[in-house]
């Protein structure tokens, strides 16, 4: 983990994330790139609206501006323990998902962490952007819900479906564990008569993890009942600090009964959610 991309769009939320995101990358040494994508202006001017005689140069001293406040945002979250993080800085215009995939492209982060805030009127956390970022970025993504505050990283549960990619999964959560001297929490949650199934297909996938388990550093467990009541319940029961996910790609009848389980535990799951990519 060398390289973390943080959106903003200074939000209260956003702050609470970017403190959250200083922290991860102090203990894995690695740099954060700050993003903010603005609409300018000048994508809906009209000649009843406004008139703008040099465009280019509007366009240049917006673009400054912004840099000014993305720069401001990271100097009011400085603080003396994260001086020597390194740290980048793009602005740009357009459309945030797009420009979030382009960017990730060309650069190729480790992580994107984005926070997640409520909307007006409603329950939910996420937008269409953050949606869409979930399935389209190819890249691991971390889900901040809002005041959710960086005390300790020393559990993390990660709820398998004991399919293919699996141990990739696992040995970058290691990593992780290895960075914050943290414990892996290997969960499957399988109907009642498939317990037996089940367990035996987790010992498969941990059989190379021998060591680890022996040294407590991987715990695994298989549970029947409902996967968003016992997540929640082994989330609480373990105080784990990271939920991971594993989110392959899927085809189109996939998507349609599986999509949106990822989401949906967003929504719902009150740690922050690392959602790990094929």
């Amino acid at each position: 983990m060398k390289q973390i991309l943080f959106p903003t769009a200074y939000s209260t939320a956003a702050k609470a994330a970017f403190r959250y995101t200083q922290k991860l990358a102090l203990y894995f040494e690695a740099s954060i790139t700050l993003v903010h994508v603005y609409e300018s202006p000048s994508l809906s001017l009209t000649s009843n609206s406004l008139v703008v005689k040099d465009l280019e140069a509007f366009a240049d001293n917006q673009w400054e501006q912004e840099m000014k406040r993305l720069k401001t945002f990271a100097t009011e979250m400085s603080a003396k323990q994260f001086h020597t993080l390194p740290l980048d800085f793009i602005v740009t215009d357009g459309n945030v998902v797009d420009e979030l995939i382009q960017i990730q492209a060309k650069n190729h982060f480790d992580l994107v962490i984005m926070g997640m805030r409520r909307h007006p009127n409603t329950d939910r956390l996420l937008g269409k952007s953050a949606t869409k970022l979930i399935d389209q970025l190819n890249c691991a993504l971390l889900l901040v819900p809002p005041n959710t505050h960086y005390l300790a990283l020393d559990k993390i549960v990660y709820g398998t479906a004991l399919k293919m990619g699996d141990q990739a999964v696992i040995d970058c959560l290691l990593d992780w564990c290895k960075a914050f001297e943290a414990t892996l929490h290997v969960l499957h949650i399988a109907k009642a008569a498939q317990i037996q199934e089940a367990t035996q297909k987790l010992e498969a996938v941990l059989q190379n993890y021998a060591a680890e388990v022996e040294a407590g550093i991987i715990t695994k467990q298989v549970v029947a009942g409902k996967i968003k009541a016992v997540l929640a319940e082994y989330i609480e029961f373990t105080g784990a600090n990271i939920l991971a996910l594993h989110k392959r790609k899927q085809g189109f009848w996939q998507r349609i009964l599986e999509g949106s389980l990822t989401k949906t535990l967003v929504e719902e799951i009150q740690v922050p959610l690392l959602v790990l990519k094929s």
